[in-house]
C-alpha cells in the first residue's frame, strides 16, 4: 500500500499529468454543457419562428403541387395535408434529455 501511495505522489508531482487532468475535466464539462444546451426545451420564440418557416415552406409551389396531385388522386384533403405538408414538429426537432438514456 505504501508503494502505491509513493507512486501516486510521484505521478501527480509532474506538471504534465496535472495539466492533462485539468484539460480532461474541462473537456468532460464542455461535453456535458453541450448536451444540456442541445436538449433544452424550445422557447416560444423558437416555436414561433419555426411556424413562420413552416408556413413559408408549405406555400412553396413544390408542396402545393404535391398536395394538389394527392387530392386529385384520393379526394381526401385532410389525409393529403398530413402526408405532404410540413408540421412544426417535423421541421423543428430538438431531442429531449432523458437521464435514463445516460445510465450505464
Amino acid at each position: 500500500m505504501r508503494l502505491f501511495r509513493v507512486e501516486l505522489r510521484r505521478l501527480f508531482s509532474r506538471r504534465a499529468v496535472i495539466v492533462m487532468m485539468v484539460f480532461g475535466g474541462l473537456a468532460c464539462g464542455a461535453i456535458a454543457a453541450g448536451i444540456l444546451y442541445e436538449t433544452r426545451p424550445p422557447s416560444a420564440a423558437d416555436l414561433a419562428g419555426a411556424q413562420r418557416d413552416v408556413d413559408r415552406i408549405n406555400q412553396d409551389r413544390f408542396y402545393q403541387r404535391r398536395l394538389d396531385r394527392c387530392v386529385e388522386k384520393t379526394g381526401e384533403v385532410e389525409r393529403c395535408e398530413r402526408r405532404t405538408l410540413l408540421t412544426v414538429d417535423e421541421y423543428f426537432y430538438r431531442p429531449k434529455l432523458s437521464p435514463a438514456e445516460y445510465k450505464g
